[in-house]
């Protein structure tokens, strides 16, 4: 087996080792219609440089703990149905099999799924952002991000 370093400039910079901030803002989004996939496409390709890197969290630990700090650090997930219509092929049996199908079993999860308030089989997630910071002002000013239609 070929061991082949990690480039920690290319992962989620909440993958690793987290962003372990006191504030996170998590934001679920479900496009309405097959229809809109395009413009939540076109969005999410948009914000790619926004998106908070492994090698961006280390250099700036220090930082965003400093008193007063307005860092901020985003990550972004793209559900199911999106990479779907985007022609994306997730080759991992959790992640094909769904949170709908999964909850019971690894998370002893019992409630119904249609009760769900984030991610029900009628509003799956298709867009799913993290807004982290040590500052809340910088966490809601960070939320205003450029949107295109």
């Amino acid at each position: 087996m070929n061991a082949r370093a990690l480039e920690l400039g290319e992962i989620q910079g909440n993958v690793i080792a987290g962003f372990n901030t006191d504030i996170q803002v998590l934001i679920a989004l479900t496009n309405p219609t097959p229809a809109s996939f395009e413009a939540a496409a076109r969005w999410i390709s948009q914000r790619a440089d926004d998106v908070t890197v492994v090698s961006e969290v280390r250099a700036g630990r220090s930082a965003i703990q400093a008193s007063g700090s307005k860092v901020t650090w985003l990550g972004l997930a793209v559900g199911g149905r999106l990479l779907q219509w985007m022609q994306v092929t997730i080759n991992d049996n959790a992640f094909k099999g769904g949170m709908v199908k999964r909850a019971p079993s690894i998370l002893n999860d019992a409630t119904d799924p249609q009760a769900w308030k984030v991610g029900s089989p009628s509003a799956p997630v298709d867009v799913f952002l993290i807004v982290a910071s040590n500052d809340e002002s910088a966490a809601v000013q960070a939320l205003r991000l450029p949107v295109s239609r």
